[in-house]
Formats: C-alpha cells, sequence, structure tokens
C-alpha cells in the first residue's frame, strides 16, 4: 500500500487518470450507443431477444479490430485498420439514423425503411466474414514469427568443460648416450596415471578434476577420502581438497552458459 501511495505522490497519478479516464469514457460511450443501437435493431424488426447483439456486432469487434491495428503486423494490421474503421462508420451511421428515428425526423416507410432493412440485415454476415479474415492473417503472423529452422542448442557446459580440460602428458625419460631404445608407455586409464611423475598433491588434483569434468560430479561431493584412496595417502588431501573446490567451481563459473532447454 505504502508503494502505491508513493508512486501516486510521484508521475504515477498520470498513468492511473489516463486508464481510469479512458474506461470511464469507453463505459459512457459504448453505453449510450449500445441503447441507440438496440433500438435501431427494434426498429428493423430484429427478435426482441436478439436485439442486443448489434451494439456488440458493431462496437466490441470494432475494439477488437482496433487493438490489432495498433499492436498487429503485416496483413494483420491492414486488415485491423480497415475493419476497425468500418466498424466504426456503421456505428456511427447506426446511431445517427436511431437518433432520427427518435425524434421523428425520418420514418421507416417506403424505400427509406426498406433500404435501412436490408443494410442493418447486411451487417451480421459481412463483419463475421471480415472478423474471420482478421483472426486468420493474425494467426498467420504468429506462425510466421516462430522460425522454420530454429537454432541449434550449443553443447552442454560439461561437455565444453571436458573438451577444455586436457589430460596431462607423462614425461617420457630422454634417452642417455647408450640407450637409444624407443620408451614404450601403457595406454593411461585416468588423469592420476598421467601424472604419476609428479607430486601427490598434483596427483590428487588431477583426479579431483578428473571427477568433476569428466564425470560430471559436483566438486562439494567428492570427500578427502576418496582422494586419499586413490593417490595412496592418509589424511593428505584434507589439506587441499578446499582449494582444488575452489578451482573447480571458478572454472564452470567461467565457462558460458549452455542456452535454455539444456
Amino acid at each position: 500500500m505504502k508503494d502505491f501511495l508513493g508512486r501516486l505522490r510521484g508521475d504515477g497519478w498520470v498513468s492511473v487518470a489516463k486508464f481510469a479516464g479512458t474506461a470511464v469514457v469507453a463505459a459512457v460511450a459504448l453505453a449510450v450507443s449500445a441503447v441507440q443501437l438496440v433500438k435501431l435493431a427494434g426498429q428493423v424488426h430484429i427478435d426482441d431477444a436478439l436485439r442486443w447483439t448489434l451494439p456488440v456486432t458493431l462496437d466490441v469487434g470494432g475494439v477488437v479490430a482496433t487493438v490489432v491495428w495498433a499492436k498487429g503486423g503485416g496483413s494483420a494490421q491492414k486488415w485491423g485498420k480497415g475493419i476497425a474503421i468500418m466498424l466504426l462508420l456503421e456505428s456511427v451511421v447506426g446511431n445517427v439514423i436511431s437518433h432520427l428515428l427518435d425524434a421523428g425526423i425520418i420514418q421507416m416507410t417506403g424505400k427509406r425503411g426498406t433500404l435501412l432493412i436490408i443494410c442493418v440485415s447486411a451487417i451480421y454476415p459481412l463483419n463475421l466474414s471480415a472478423m474471420v479474415h482478421l483472426i486468420v492473417s493474425s494467426s498467420d503472423r504468429v506462425k510466421k514469427a516462430v522460425p522454420k529452422h530454429a537454432k541449434q542448442p550449443e553443447p552442454r557446459r560439461t561437455e565444453a568443460i571436458r573438451e577444455s580440460v586436457k589430460p596431462a602428458v607423462k614425461p617420457e625419460p630422454a634417452p642417455t648416450a647408450l640407450e637409444r631404445k624407443p620408451i614404450e608407455t601403457a595406454k593411461p586409464k585416468n588423469l592420476v596415471e598421467l601424472t604419476t611423475a609428479g607430486s601427490k598433491r598434483e596427483q590428487g588434483r588431477a583426479w579431483f578434476m578428473e571427477q568433476v569434468f569428466v564425470h560430471d560430479r559436483n566438486p562439494d561431493e567428492i570427500t578427502a577420502s576418496e582422494v586419499d584412496a586413490q593417490i595412496e595417502t592418509n589424511a593428505y588431501a584434507k589439506k587441499h581438497i578446499q582449494a582444488w573446490r575452489a578451482e573447480a567451481f571458478a572454472a564452470i563459473k567461467a565457462t558460458p552458459t549452455a542456452v535454455a532447454g539444456n
């Protein structure tokens, strides 16, 4: 409530006055127009139970067409403009004729009465066709707004990280002057084997990062005891696991996130 009152003290009252004033004017205009159009429907002998349909067809249809005219695009906007103007003119002419009949200035006799009955009777099918065209053109615009070939989603974050994390290469000992035979090495099974020449800390870090970026594990779920079991130490990983977790989270945060839908 305080926020609402605060907005009113500033420029908020302008918006309130604008929308409230428009609503009042629209309600009054629709009410007066509806009364006269209902009378006109009675003059052309439309059934009592259906006389209200004439103001609905003209005024409500005109409001819908005006909204499409203002917010639509392409053919929908053109149809909305044309239908809005057409229904506005029909409503204005209908109100004028109804007032003239009430005042006794014109009479429902002879050719004039026949022509009026024909014109009012034609309003319903003509406006129905126009509104159907408006709906179809609006639906086509919505379909065209959706691209036929949607952009393929980018690789998942873990896949991007997996590509960026390359296993360390086990250094090969340099051949001596007396021994020039090539050294054959077995294919490593995991990151720990790739760093056996390094320290226990390097081995532990390599296994930890492998679990995060290759096996998609949460850094917080990996315990120090697991690392110790892999690098064959006792309570050694406890000293470094927090630093490894921070490093892993920083790498995850720095990697671009995947598009929505993954």
